[in-house]
């Protein structure tokens, strides 16, 4: 801890402590699926989903998944303003 307390993390950092299903599922939000059909098509329950979007909200300092968007939006994420997310600058395959 350095001098006035904790360091914020930044942006980069934020999305960097997402792990590899957190990163599936946000990008699922960014294409619009609710939690139902993210649950639906990833054989899981939407109580799962919907811990997962908390724990995506949480990391990323957001309050909404709305705010998760829109900070993948910031961080440069969503590349052609349509919803797609730019995976190589996440590291994750989606097949």
């Amino acid at each position: 801890m350095g001098i006035g307390g904790p360091r914020r993390l930044d942006r980069a950092e934020r999305f960097a402590r997402l792990t590899r299903r957190e990163r599936v599922v946000l990008a699922a939000l960014i294409d619009g699926l609710s939690a139902g059909e993210i649950a639906a098509s990833s054989f899981v329950s939407p109580a799962t989903v919907l811990t997962q979007i908390g724990s995506i909200l949480e990391k990323l300092g957001v309050t909404s998944q709305y705010g998760a968007i829109a900070a993948a939006r910031d961080a440069g994420w969503i590349f052609d303003g349509m919803g797609t997310v730019d995976w190589s600058a996440a590291a994750v395959v989606v097949v």
